[in-house]
């Protein structure tokens, strides 16, 4: 029997090789388990027993401990004692001889995103293990490797920024990225370009032309000045959607307008095709009274 000491702080730690008797095994705590945890250890190829594990290499293993699966692995599974390796997950083996962690094989982390992940068994289902144990080193007399204890936290300075460019323009603003986790623990993220959505509760969208739209019901503090034009002008009675008004509205042009081609206009009821000769022959309401509608990318 040889005695396991549980780490308790992230930091690095260093290992004997497992025939040494002293100083050889870790346990790490699992935060997303209480039955279950982890336990490390260095095999190194050498003496009668270890030249005859599987694989011909020497590294750190990493093993999962589950304390509600019984005594040892023959019943399995669930395994007592489940040797972490790339490919294994709940439905496969995995290859065993790839298992040992080694600088020599940039073989060096294991946590929730790597191959293989720190998986639990959770009764069957799995889970997140959230080990995170990285910077193994070469197999050499010893082994040593790091692990970060608690969640990454990462800080975001300033929260947002926009540009408003025209075409062929740029802009420049700094966007500070904070590690603000304990220490020791490492944070990863990644960068990348995302078109923000125009409203906080969009009702719909993107349409064919990546339009989205809502309604002053639905966006708070959406700004905008309301017109009450009820028995205001003439009332025009649309059947549907594809059907003209049976009246016209001649508009109050100053300049005779020579044009007869369908146009999108803009307005408050959205964009809608109308036909230019002098009247307007097509038109639609979107809105119940007390409600405006806007849609994104018209001013």
């Amino acid at each position: 029997w040889v005695d396991v000491t549980e780490i308790s702080a992230s930091g690095t730690y260093i290992l004997n090789p497992l025939q040494e008797q002293e100083n050889v095994l870790y346990k790490i705590a699992s935060p997303n388990s209480e039955t279950e945890y982890f336990v490390v250890e260095y095999r190194k190829k050498e003496g009668l027993y270890e030249v005859n594990t599987p694989g011909n290499r020497s590294g750190l293993l990493v093993y999962r401990i589950n304390t509600e699966a019984g005594n040892g692995n023959a019943s399995g599974p669930p395994d007592e004692i489940y040797l972490y390796r790339p490919g294994g997950t709940l439905s496969s083996n995995g290859n065993f001889n790839n298992a040992p962690y080694s600088s020599d094989y940039n073989h060096t982390a294991i946590n929730d995103d790597t191959n293989p992940a720190c998986f639990l068994y959770n009764e069957g289902s799995g889970g997140e293990g959230g080990l995170n144990l990285y910077n193994v080193t070469e197999s050499g007399t010893t082994i040593s490797f790091t692990v970060a204890l608690g969640i990454p936290t990462i800080e975001v300075n300033p929260d947002e920024f926009s540009f408003v460019l025209d075409a062929g323009n740029f802009g420049t603003q700094i966007l500070e990225i904070i590690n603000a986790s304990e220490d020791g623990v490492p944070l990863s993220y990644e960068v990348g370009v995302s078109q923000a959505l125009p409203f906080e509760n969009s009702q719909g969208g993107p349409d064919g032309g990546n339009y989205y739209w809502t309604s002053s019901d639905a966006e708070d503090g959406l700004d905008y000045h309301w017109i009450d034009i009820s028995g205001m002008g003439t009332q025009l009675t649309l059947p549907h959607n594809d059907q003209f008004a049976a009246a016209d509205i001649e508009l109050p042009l100053e300049k005779p307008m020579i044009m007869s081609r369908s146009m999108p206009m803009a307005g408050l009821a959205g964009v809608r095709p109308i036909q230019l000769s002098g009247t307007i022959r097509k038109s639609h309401r979107l809105m119940r009274p007390g409600q405006l509608f806007l849609a994104s990318g018209m001013i």
